[in-house]
């Protein structure tokens, strides 16, 4: 400190009981090497012997008396539910694994998005993306609007749930009240069976939306995805969704 003119780092040491008379490897006192009149000033007026002694009673006595730093903050990843039907990945092998989880046929997506990214990625993908914060984005229309296109095309809905927490009880009420039993259909990957779909149609869709129009390859590449950033998932969505945490 005398050596780099640092005369309140001096004045620090030397509260703290740093010896001033040490030499160093090449036998210089800090007096002789400090070029700076400050630091010379600061070796000239130590504190007092007293006060010395007093701070290192208490730092003494902060160390016996038994404290601990507080914990470290745990890794919100380890707050996900490990399963059997989970997955840690980065980001360049989200749509392998959105896909993977696709053809498996049992379960929907529920992306764990502690990264920030996928919500991005998702967004310029082609997909049918509803909003779960955005006024008037779940509503019933807008639902089976989304899910019936997403059906025709071959293409994801996903539904955005940001910062909030799924609920089962809400994502429930939402999608049936698009379609009564809505939502336990697309939890068991059976909208697509049996031509469940069909439920969703209504006559003024239109031409474009008549059975002989939903092809078995659109029919095939659809899926639901639900994407948070809460690493607390309930134990309903960890049970019947596939976990992927990015």
């Amino acid at each position: 400190a005398a050596f780099m003119g640092k005369a309140s780092a001096i004045r620090i040491l030397l509260k703290y009981g740093a010896d001033a008379r040490i030499r160093n490897k090449e036998n210089d006192t800090a007096d002789a090497v400090a070029g700076d009149q400050d630091c010379k000033l600061a070796l000239a007026n130590p504190p007092d012997q007293a006060a010395i002694e007093l701070i290192k009673l208490r730092l003494e006595a902060e160390r016996s008396s038994g404290w601990q730093p507080p914990p470290p903050e745990p890794d919100p990843a380890d707050l996900v539910p490990k399963t059997e039907h989970s997955a840690r990945i980065g980001l360049r092998m989200l749509a392998d694994s959105l896909d993977e989880v696709r053809k498996a046929g049992k379960r929907q997506a529920l992306i764990i998005d502690l990264s920030g990214n996928a919500q991005t990625f998702l967004r310029y993908r082609d997909n049918n993306m509803l909003v779960s914060y955005k006024p008037g984005d779940l509503d019933p229309e807008r639902i089976r609007v989304a899910v019936l296109g997403a059906l025709r095309f071959g293409k994801p809905v996903v539904v955005d749930n940001g910062d909030l927490v799924v609920e089962w009880p809400k994502f429930a009420a939402w999608f049936n009240a698009a379609l009564p039993g809505l939502w336990d259909m697309l939890c068991a990957c059976s909208l697509t069976q049996d031509s469940n779909w069909l439920k969703l149609v209504k006559p003024h869709d239109g031409d474009n939306f008549k059975e002989q129009m939903f092809s078995e390859h659109c029919l095939n590449h659809f899926q639901m995805i639900l994407v948070t950033k809460k690493p607390s998932i309930p134990a309903e969505f960890a049970d019947q969704f596939f976990l992927i945490t990015t």
